[in-house]
């Protein structure tokens, strides 16, 4: 009983360490490529700034969450087998 457990809380510290590192992610390379294109989008004016540089960010919280719901998929099939 207690290799299940053990085995069940190393998932569990593996799926908080891997999503603390998608949240680092986001901000360390979302947040700054939106700034870029923030920047370059100034330049032509027919574009609203504001609202490319939040589709960028949307686009990045959307494939973070989907990283992360394909990580808690592997972890559960992984913790079937175990």
């Amino acid at each position: 009983m207690t290799t299940v457990i053990s085995a069940y809380m190393s998932i569990v510290m593996t799926f908080v360490v891997l999503t603390l590192a998608l949240i680092l992610l986001m901000v360390y390379v979302f947040v700054p490529v939106s700034n870029h294109i923030s920047k370059k989008i100034r330049g032509s004016k027919h574009i609203d700034v504001k609202v490319e540089k939040n589709r960028v960010i949307e686009i990045g919280l959307a494939a973070t969450g989907i990283i992360s719901v394909l990580l808690i998929v592997i972890l559960i099939a992984f913790s079937n087998r175990i």
